[in-house]
């Protein structure tokens, strides 16, 4: 996979509010004309449309990612108008680090009653009917710790991910330019243990801190735009296509996974008519059941509908 500089994939944002281009300077991006700065924390742009706003409403995750990566800057760079304490202490995750990398489940120790019902799920089968062919740039929308942004770097030229927490935004660009991932997780027979997984490092994919209701881009730029697990936790998933749309290539393509609703199984119909007005179908699956060690402790039985599409 090809290596890039940083500053090429930060050449892509705009500003989400007024749509000005922005360049880097000092550890932060910044318009043309000076108004809009966005810090860059550890390695990690934030381009929330109010960042200072965001940063004291996820303070917790500031104070994490202080904690766990360390930072340059004093924080009251980033908060001049508000009292910064030390970092503190946080729950331990419900999600394991490095869930969702390829690989990841094959290291997990699954009981053998189990072992039928652990199928491959959406994600993995995308990088078969998709294949191999090289594409541009890709957008991981809702990226989380970065397992998707891995995958869709061997086959994309370059890759963004766009993930709204700090803490997984930040955790994701750590893990991804790494060639492995210690993996803690608790054995409920023998306690804490852990194992490695081993990966190719990338070097062409960037994540920033940023919401799917702003996105910092301002023209169609995208080869491929992936949607794993977002949809549905949004209030107005319309909104989110819809700027999409703005973003794609023509003759681009759009990958959606989402959770299958057991209480409404035509809940995915409104979506995919709006989608096919746009989209010409390349594959369509629904009630993808696997099983997954999710949480830490305990099986989870997931079922995902998997849409992709190619713009018109």
């Amino acid at each position: 996979m090809p290596t890039l500089p940083q500053r090429e994939l930060f050449g892509n944002f705009v500003d989400p509010v007024t749509q000005m281009r922005l360049s880097e300077s000092d550890g932060y991006l910044v318009s043309a004309d000076g108004d809009a700065r966005f810090p860059i924390i550890a390695g990690t742009p934030i381009l929330h449309p109010d960042p200072e706003a965001y940063l004291v409403d996820e303070y917790m995750a500031l104070t994490r990612v202080i904690a766990e990566f360390g930072v340059q800057k004093s924080p009251q760079t980033w908060l001049a108008n508000v009292p910064f304490n030390p970092p503190e202490g946080l729950p331990q995750d419900t999600e394991i680090r490095g869930e969702g990398y390829p690989g990841f489940w094959d290291h997990m120790p699954i009981p053998a009653y189990l072992v039928p019902l652990t199928s491959s799920d959406a994600t993995t089968l995308i990088g078969g009917i998709l294949g191999s062919r090289f594409r541009g740039l890709g957008l991981d929308l809702g990226c989380g710790q970065g397992g998707m942004t891995q995958l869709m770097s061997q086959s994309c030229e370059r890759v963004i991910g766009i993930e709204q927490n700090l803490y997984l935004a930040t955790l994701a660009n750590h893990l991804l330019r790494a060639d492995k991932i210690d993996i803690p997780y608790f054995d409920p027979c023998q306690g804490w243990k852990q194992t490695v997984l081993s990966k190719p490092a990338v070097n062409n994919a960037l994540v920033s801190c940023a919401t799917v209701y702003a996105l910092p881009f301002s023209e169609p730029l995208f080869d491929w735009i992936h949607c794993g697990h977002l949809l549905d936790l949004l209030v107005d998933p319309e909104q989110v296509i819809d700027a999409i749309l703005r973003i794609l290539k023509p003759g681009a393509v759009l990958s959606i996974v989402s959770p299958r609703d057991y209480e409404s199984a035509q809940h995915f119909d409104d979506l995919t008519e709006r989608l096919n007005d746009h989209f010409e179908s390349v594959h369509e699956q629904d009630d993808l059941t696997y099983i997954r060690w999710n949480h830490r402790r305990r099986f989870v039985v997931q079922s995902d509908w998997l849409w992709i599409g190619k713009l018109r």
